[in-house]
């Protein structure tokens, strides 16, 4: 009998952890993405630059370069609006698109708008304090594509990003 009562407690504690929601992600949880991160694939060569998060907001830019000519610019932003963060991008600085934070595991992120056609998701996601992979994923053309970067921080970037004690 003991048995049976410990493992009906047993169910019970599993469900009720299983429905506490979690914590809401803050834009200081996103610190990682802070500093000046490089990807080198042949002839091309990708930066990206974010400010720390500070104020409910991060501002981001990127360029990719191939040989000496900047074949791609974006600007960016990763804002909070009360519980929900959003990244919005400006590819080529045409008007904004926005993508909402769905999944963040304190290491990755995913921000999606699955009503965009590409991408329409964006994922940051933490290697380790030197690494991080950035991809993009969408339908174009009627098929589904994607693709992803592994970033390197940049010189004295490399330091550790801020954590939400730091980050101010």
């Amino acid at each position: 009998m003991n048995y049976v009562m410990s493992l009906a407690l047993l169910c019970m504690m599993a469900a009720d952890s299983s429905t506490q929601p979690a914590q809401p992600a803050k834009l200081a949880d996103l610190g990682f993405i802070h500093g000046g991160w490089v990807s080198v694939k042949g002839e091309t060569r990708t930066e990206e630059f974010w400010s720390p998060p500070r104020a409910g907001t991060m501002l981001g830019a990127s360029r990719t370069i191939r040989g000496d000519v900047t074949v791609f610019f974006e600007y960016c932003r990763i804002e909070q609006r009360g519980e929900a963060i959003y990244y919005i991008a400006q590819p080529g600085g045409k008007a904004p698109t926005e993508f909402k934070l769905t999944q963040f595991d304190g290491k990755a992120a995913v921000f999606e708008n699955p009503e965009h056609d590409f991408p329409n998701k964006i994922v940051y996601e933490l290697i380790d304090q030197t690494t991080m992979k950035a991809s993009i994923e969408g339908t174009r053309a009627g098929q589904r594509r994607g693709t992803s970067w592994e970033l390197k921080r940049m010189g004295a970037a490399a330091a550790p990003a801020p954590t939400p004690d730091n980050a101010n």
